[in-house]
């Protein structure tokens, strides 16, 4: 299967617009049409990674390096902070490592669309930001 119909396949699996994927990997909607299409061949890598990561999978996969669409720990299950750090939020039933206000965090953020989990992603850096600034003050 080439790159494109992993693309076109991968996007409506996870029913989403070209506008979102477009938005996510910071491209035109036209663009990512062409991705599909097979008329854009050469891609930039930053663009093959943001791709994977809305698509929910690996850019060898994406590539035709792997048949493995994810990984063992897949990006619907890791957040990448601001500083590259790694958050792995554990998706099994037993969640006693998270409280009530967390699981319900976690719900809503699933629940959103991934033009809305990056809004409320950002929001949450600079909430982030703003207390770190607000502790070195006080300190």
């Amino acid at each position: 299967m080439e790159m494109s119909d992993k693309i076109r396949k991968r996007r409506k699996e996870l029913n989403l617009t070209l506008e979102e994927i477009a938005e996510a990997v910071g491209v035109s909607a036209s663009s990512i049409q062409r991705y599909e299409n097979g008329i854009i061949k050469n891609m930039r890598r930053d663009k093959i990674k943001k791709l994977a990561d809305v698509l929910k999978c690996t850019p060898a996969y994406l590539m035709g390096w792997s048949n493995e669409i994810t990984n063992s720990i897949t990006n619907s299950n890791v957040l990448q902070g601001n500083n590259s750090e790694m958050y792995i939020v554990n998706d099994k039933k037993d969640k006693t490592n998270l409280t009530s206000q967390e699981e319900e965090i976690l719900r809503i953020f699933r629940s959103l669309s991934i033009r809305d989990q990056t809004d409320l992603l950002s929001y949450a850096y600079k909430l982030e930001a703003l207390n770190k600034s607000t502790q070195k003050g006080v300190n």
